[in-house]
């Protein structure tokens, strides 16, 4: 398993949300673009992860992020959920810390389409057993 390189397309979807000195590419930082740029977290979020998951280069995403609030709980199991739901053939694990990071836990995991971790090895693990699994029923 390898980190993808991000298409053209997807580098300039992000690179526009965020401040010019930012260098992308792949692992895909979005905070500067919300606390440099002043974007609400919740469009860069949604706009980065978007065009990370309509990449034909990436074949899975894991999101890291920290809750600390239940409105941003709320919110961002909403987000997750309607970008696992448009992209069902791209796995969404997310690494979540934070007061509220077992209610979002929860909430994810009740869907059936994220799985979510508290660390991120243990995400890559389990995106490296999907990979071979996927081998192995393209075998047959």
């Amino acid at each position: 398993m390898k980190l993808a390189k991000l298409s053209p397309i997807t580098m300039k979807r992000i690179k526009a949300l965020s401040p010019p000195w930012q260098d992308v590419g792949n692992p895909v930082d979005i905070w500067p673009a919300h606390m440099v740029q002043k974007q609400p977290v919740i469009k860069v979020l949604t706009d980065a992860l978007d065009a990370i998951l309509n990449d034909y280069e990436v074949d899975a995403a894991i999101l890291i992020w920290v809750v600390t609030t239940r409105q941003d709980c709320t919110q961002i199991c909403q987000l997750l959920l309607k970008l696992a739901e448009s992209h069902p053939d791209k796995p969404l694990i997310c690494c979540i810390h934070g007061t509220y990071a077992e209610e979002a836990k929860n909430k994810l995991e009740a869907s059936g389409r994220i799985m979510v971790t508290y660390i991120p090895e243990r995400a890559i693990r389990a995106l490296s057993h999907l990979a071979r699994y996927s081998a192995f029923r393209r075998g047959f």
